[in-house]
């Protein structure tokens, strides 16, 4: 039946949320929130310019799995339990910011 995944109805209206917040979160934390507070988490950590470039090109290079893991045509599993990993890898990789004392 269409709109039906996992036992659940959803609706256009219900996918467009979930799509909004799936990106809010991936998007708007992991770029737009995590750019502007690195220069005070080095600061605040004592890291140098290069130690500081190497947490910023880890960010990146978890864009660039990512984007390489979404275009690839046949992952083991569904699109959406990937999706909700990464997600919740997200949020986990994000929260476990705040207990960071070093690089």
């Amino acid at each position: 039946m269409p709109g039906r995944q996992g036992g659940a109805r959803t609706g256009p209206l219900g996918l467009a949320l979930g799509g909004l917040l799936a990106l809010a979160s991936a998007i708007g934390i992991g770029r737009f929130v995590y750019t502007p507070i690195l220069p005070t988490m080095a600061e605040e950590l004592g890291l140098t310019k290069g130690e500081a470039g190497l947490v910023a090109s880890a960010n990146l290079l978890g864009y660039l799995i990512g984007a390489l893991l979404a275009a690839t045509p046949r992952l083991p599993g569904s699109r959406r339990a990937w999706l909700l990993g990464a997600l919740a890898l997200g949020a986990a990789t994000t929260g476990a910011m705040g207990w960071a004392t070093s690089l």
